[in-house]
């Protein structure tokens, strides 16, 4: 007579809220409701930081030390020393992602956010007045930290598309403040996120150049695809997006012309054949209207799938099934 083998199920990790997540601030490793930083810290005065955020697949960084390298351009763009070297902070974003890993079931995965700001003036001498100290005196505050990713959402989406209306907010001119700095500041996309929420609550603002040409939306960057080709905003008006240039090396490999303009408008995107976006947590998700306007004949269109497998190729991930597989 045949024995049954009982094989014990691997149980998922007790649901843990991300307040008991670790963080590190200014060299230490606390729980996310304990860091605090100072009332005068210039981020929160200012805005006065940088920062930059990553995401995992499989519980493992995808393209860390690309977006460590992009975090110190822009450190060293925006004069503010860290007091680490890239390579500390490599390690500590790693060792952040490894203390919350035990909260994370098999099947999800996080976002590792970094930020520097300049610091507090009460973290160091003593001054008779406010902003602005002698910017230089001040120890910065750095942080780290992982944020669960939102799969239910992100399901949805790579199904419908993301609809986007144009804001009457512009994007910086270079000769105001250079487009590919990631900065604490998103004060212009909040005020063009609180424009186009009256219209339509689910929407993203996309903003324009000061000459009407397509820029960037926010938190992303915008293809679109015409006679099978691919065109893009140029850094020159956009963040230089790490899942942008991954988007564009899937392309390439697949043999997919890529075009980087200045001169696109709202129009070339109305008759695209398909559009779709591109940023850390999802990698590509279609865009399914501008301005109410349908683009291409369906959504997702066949490139923008064609393209969204080869960058979860890429991730050693099915990046749909994996959103869907929070669903049930």
């Amino acid at each position: 007579m045949a024995t049954a083998v009982q094989t014990e199920e691997k149980k998922a990790p007790a649901r843990v809220p991300a307040s008991e997540w670790f963080v590190y601030l200014n060299g230490a490793y606390i729980l996310r409701k304990d860091a605090m930083i100072h009332f005068s810290d210039a981020g929160f005065n200012l805005g006065d930081g940088i920062f930059d955020c990553l995401r995992t697949a499989r519980h493992k960084p995808f393209k860390l030390q690309e977006h460590i390298d992009r975090f110190y351009r822009n450190l060293k763009y925006a004069r503010i020393a860290p007091g680490l070297t890239p390579d500390e902070m490599t390690e500590i974003c790693l060792t952040v992602l490894a203390k919350n890993i035990p909260f994370m079931a098999e099947h999800d995965d996080c976002w590792i956010f970094m930020r520097a700001t300049r610091g507090s003036g009460e973290r160091g001498p003593k001054r008779d007045f406010d902003w602005p100290y002698p910017l230089k005196q001040h120890p910065p505050t750095v942080m780290a930290n992982c944020t669960p990713l939102n799969f239910p959402p992100m399901a949805r989406l790579y199904r419908e598309g993301r609809r986007l209306i144009t804001s009457s907010i512009r994007a910086f001119p270079a000769e105001c403040l250079e487009p590919r700095l990631k900065s604490l500041s998103r004060q212009h996309f909040m005020i063009a996120c609180a424009e186009v929420e009256k219209e339509d609550p689910e929407a993203v603002p996309l903003l324009l150049d000061i000459h009407g040409n397509v820029a960037e939306p926010y938190g992303a960057n915008i293809f679109f695809v015409r006679d099978g080709e691919l065109m893009t905003p140029s850094p020159q008006l956009a963040l230089e997006g790490i899942s942008r240039q991954t988007t564009i090396d899937v392309a390439r490999e697949q043999g997919i012309p890529v075009h980087e303009g200045n001169g696109y408008k709202p129009y070339d995107i109305y008759n695209a054949d398909e559009a779709f976006v591109t940023m850390t947590s999802y990698g590509i998700v279609s865009v399914r209207s501008l301005d109410g306007v349908a683009i291409g004949r369906q959504c997702p269109g066949p490139m923008t799938m064609r393209l969204l497998r080869g960058f979860g190729a890429k991730m050693g991930i099915d990046l749909v099934a994996q959103a869907e597989s929070h669903l049930s």
